[in-house]
């Protein structure tokens, strides 16, 4: 099987530790999602972004078993594809931070695809079985396709009609 991963939210705690620097540099915050802030702080939100972006993805934690889980994927003769909407928008080193931080955890991966906001057509170009995500979009837009969707965690989408995990050995029971 082809199996696309999300990294952030999905693998790493990224929103986590996106929160920890807003709340140092006083960005208010609506909620547990760092892409959720008042219009007034929009500028600092993107000073945040220049300047953290970069210790942020190479330092947020881990979520619990992914890489157990991720590797035993590809154990069992899976193709692992990271597929992540990072860009370079605020940095110009995304690629070479994400895969170093890949290298340094020691997730196996075949292939990794930054700057996919809309993942819907490289899971459909790449032929992914299943595609992990905690985006209820990318969720939403795979519904149809070949790709089977997995919403990864998010308390908030419980009302939502879809094939949702909490933890990643939920995955592997999924996929097994």
């Amino acid at each position: 099987m082809r199996i696309g991963i999300d990294i952030d939210d999905t693998i790493t705690n990224t929103s986590l530790k996106m929160l920890e620097y807003m709340d140092k540099l006083g960005i208010e915050q609506n909620g547990d999602d760092y892409c959720n802030y008042t219009v007034e702080d929009l500028d600092k939100y993107k000073d945040l972004l220049r300047k953290y972006i970069e210790p942020v993805l190479s330092t947020c934690t881990l979520k619990r078993d992914c890489v157990k889980v991720i590797n035993k994927l590809k154990e069992m003769g899976n193709s692992i594809y990271i597929i992540t909407a990072r860009s370079n928008r605020y940095s110009d080193n995304i690629y070479d931070i994400t895969k170093k931080y890949l290298e340094d955890y020691k997730i196996s991966y075949d292939e990794l695809f930054v700057d996919y906001e809309d993942k819907r057509d490289i899971c459909i170009e790449q032929k992914i079985d299943y595609m992990i995500d905690d985006n209820i979009d990318v969720y939403n837009s795979l519904v149809g396709t070949n790709t089977k969707p997995i919403l990864f965690g998010k308390e908030a989408t419980k009302s939502y009609d879809c094939i949702r995990v909490n933890n990643w050995d939920e995955i592997l029971d999924l996929i097994k």
